[in-house]
């Protein structure tokens, strides 16, 4: 939080927030600004929610919080890469083609490399029917499959990996 908070500080002296708090209504879409509060040597990142006082961000919930870091590491990565360990965990299934289309939508005006690990044929699933044709021309899968003794990473382009989920192919 301590570092998200530094991140939305750096974004929020530009003046580039209002697209985080855009991306972060997909999950809290009573969501009308953030801000950073400093109380004694920690500050965080507040949001109202059109209650009588703003609440820190960690308390709108896990997938709320995992979204402001990822949103966050993207916008102040700028032509750079973020690296997502098991990208689906703490979002609901149904909520997962929006988001995955922000994180590439975010990545895209940002130049900003995602390299994502996931078990998930949801997630897989969810991104194939949240890009268009013309985005997902910017996504690559890539399977790691063991060949007797080693490791051995195999690149699909996207139109594999859709055609793979068409048919239920295993993808994991």
């Amino acid at each position: 939080p301590m570092e998200d908070a530094a991140r939305f500080g750096h974004l929020d002296i530009h003046g580039r927030t209002d697209s985080i708090t855009e991306v972060l209504k997909i999950i809290e879409p009573d969501l009308r600004s953030l801000t950073t509060i400093s109380q004694g040597d920690h500050a965080l990142i507040y949001g109202n929610i059109g209650l009588p006082r703003k609440i820190p961000v960690s308390h709108m919930g896990e997938g709320t919080a995992k979204l402001l870091s990822i949103i966050l590491a993207i916008a102040t990565n700028e032509n750079g890469i973020v690296l997502i360990d098991e990208i689906e965990n703490g979002w609901h299934y149904s909520l997962l083609p929006d988001i995955l289309k922000a994180i590439h939508k975010m990545a895209k005006i940002y130049n900003c490399q995602i390299v994502a690990s996931t078990h998930s044929y949801e997630i897989k699933k969810s991104l194939v029917k949240a890009l268009s044709p013309e985005e997902l021309a910017d996504v690559a899968y890539i399977r790691l499959d063991k060949e007797k003794e080693h490791i051995k990473p195999k690149v699909y382009e996207a139109p594999m990996l859709s055609a793979a989920l068409e048919r239920g192919w295993e993808t994991r």
